[in-house]
C-alpha cells in the first residue's frame, strides 16, 4: 500500500520558495516530491566544479512512495527516457540521475519537467497498482 497523498500546492511552494538554502534549478523537483508528501532533506542542482548533476535527499520512510513515483515517471509516462530518475541507496537515500552524454543543463531541465509534472498531477491520479507484482520492492 502506498501513502501517495496531494498536499496542498500553495503552501508547499510558499515553503521552499522562501528556503534560501535550495537551489534554483531544483525547487521545482523539490516542491513535487513535497505535494505528495516525500519528505525532502537536502538538494542541490548540480554544479560544473562538483556533483555534475542535481539530486533531492528523502527520508527512508519514504522511499516506497519515491519509487513509485519513480517508476511511473521513468517506465509509463515518459517511455523511453534518456535521462532515467533513480533513487540511489548509498547513504541518505538519493533521487538522481542517470544520464550518461548528457549536459547539466540538460540534466536541470529534465529535473524542472519531474517536479513540474509531480505539481501538475491531480490527487486522483492513477497510479499503477500492480508495480508491486512487477518489481519487487522490500
Amino acid at each position: 500500500m502506498f501513502n501517495l497523498k496531494k498536499q496542498n500546492l500553495e503552501k508547499v511552494r510558499k515553503l521552499v520558495e522562501t528556503d534560501s538554502e535550495i537551489d534554483p534549478k531544483i525547487k521545482d523537483l523539490v516542491m513535487g516530491l513535497r505535494v505528495w508528501g516525500i519528505e525532502t532533506m537536502r538538494s542541490c542542482q548540480g554544479h560544473e566544479n562538483a556533483r555534475l548533476f542535481p539530486w533531492v535527499t528523502i527520508d527512508f520512510k519514504d522511499i516506497r512512495d519515491a519509487f513509485r513515483i519513480l517508476c511511473e515517471w521513468n517506465y509509463r509516462l515518459e517511455p523511453r527516457k534518456p535521462i532515467i530518475w533513480v533513487i540511489d541507496p548509498m547513504g541518505e537515500p538519493m533521487i538522481r540521475p542517470l544520464a550518461d552524454n548528457h549536459t547539466l543543463e540538460k540534466i536541470q531541465e529534465d529535473a524542472i519537467k519531474l517536479g513540474t509534472f509531480l505539481q501538475d498531477l491531480p490527487q486522483d491520479f492513477n497510479w499503477l497498482e500492480d508495480f508491486e507484482d512487477t518489481i519487487r520492492i522490500p
